[in-house]
């Protein structure tokens, strides 16, 4: 009996390269196989992305009216209410979005800023592109400005998804909701319900349930800590 354990161990050790190199094989694959998934989603993101700056782009170019052309020598005419010209009323004047007065879209607790974060959902760092709110199931999403609704609806890698145009290049992006109560083209005003939180789509999936907003400026994405009040 006292030779079972010997002779287990001299196979052992006899075989002890084998099981090496079949173990540094098996871990090779599994490292090979996460690397091809988590490239795999890094395109799926970065197309994603780049769809909706064109988008975002080919809106603002239909929806901007062209700049006028006005000469010193034939300066505007004012309008002659004798004449049955309606003056514009001073008070709807439009005026500048003033991001610093952009108000939060949600209350709840802050999970993750603006910056370079680890993913639990990819493994990796990257760079987090706005700020997560941890908003129970079925809390409201307000608009954090006025603006017009560029795009509103589900999206695989962020559930249902709003994003608004306020003008002079900035745009708020609303992610990770349920539902939406707007719809591409709704003119919104500051603190109006846009939809509820609900599951996370796949981009932050393994964060639970939250509300991911952004800022951008000229289709590049900024810190909205710094502008919101």
């Amino acid at each position: 009996m006292r030779r079972w354990p010997a002779m287990a161990a001299r196979a052992i050790r006899a075989r002890g390269p084998q099981f090496c190199i079949v173990l540094l094989a098996i871990a090779t694959l599994f490292a090979v196989d996460l690397a091809r998934e988590n490239r795999v989603l890094r395109t799926r993101v970065r197309w994603h992305i780049e769809r909706e700056i064109a988008a975002a782009e080919e809106v603002r170019s239909l929806t901007t009216p062209p700049a006028e052309t006005a000469t010193a020598a034939e300066p505007a005419a004012k309008p002659d209410p004798a004449a049955g010209e309606i003056e514009a009323d001073p008070g709807v004047t439009a005026v500048a979005i003033r991001p610093e007065a952009a108000e939060w879209p949600a209350i709840g607790q802050r999970l993750r800023g603006f910056g370079w974060h680890w993913s639990p959902t990819y493994g990796d760092y990257r760079l987090h592109t706005g700020i997560d709110l941890r908003v129970p199931v079925g809390g409201e999403v307000r608009a954090a400005l006025p603006g017009q609704v560029v795009s509103a609806g589900r999206e695989r890698l962020w559930a249902h998804r709003v994003v608004i145009d306020h003008g002079d290049g900035l745009q708020t992006v609303y992610a990770h909701l349920s539902d939406v109560q707007v719809a591409a083209g709704d003119r919104v005003t500051a603190g109006q319900i846009l939809g509820s939180v609900g599951p996370p789509g796949e981009a932050e999936l393994a964060d639970g349930v939250l509300l991911h907003f952004e800022m951008r400026q000229d289709g590049h994405p900024v810190d909205p800590e710094n502008y919101l009040r």
